[in-house]
């Protein structure tokens, strides 16, 4: 659950951050708007901006947890240990081969 909230951190706080811009604006407007049906006709339609943001935040945040949701007992995780085993397996075979030496100061094809 952490993490699906990590995730979507960042959607969740531009929704946060637009719902809180419209309300100032439109608290701005009524303050500013002397007529009563025009300040209804703002309220309404701040109202229905609100709702299609959360309507649709919702949408999406429920088909993103939908597609990464990975059900935790399906992971098998043997063949990782595996591999590290077989590493850890060819790693000490490398260690043990014996290290050949060679000349590399005499230079080939020098002519003199």
């Amino acid at each position: 659950m952490i993490d699906l909230l990590r995730a979507l951190m960042p959607q969740i706080m531009s929704v946060l951050m637009f719902l809180t811009l419209l309300w100032i604006i439109v608290y701005v407007l009524l303050k500013n708007i002397p007529d009563a049906g025009t300040k209804r006709m703002v309220k309404k339609i701040a109202l229905a901006i609100t709702a299609v943001v959360l309507i649709g935040f919702v949408i999406f945040a429920t088909k993103f947890t939908v597609v990464n949701e990975i059900p935790r007992s399906t992971i098998d995780r043997s063949g990782t240990q595996e591999g590290r085993d077989n590493f850890q397996r060819k790693m000490e075979e490398e260690a043990a081969k014996p290290i050949i030496k060679t000349d590399s100061t005499k230079k080939t094809g020098d002519k003199k």
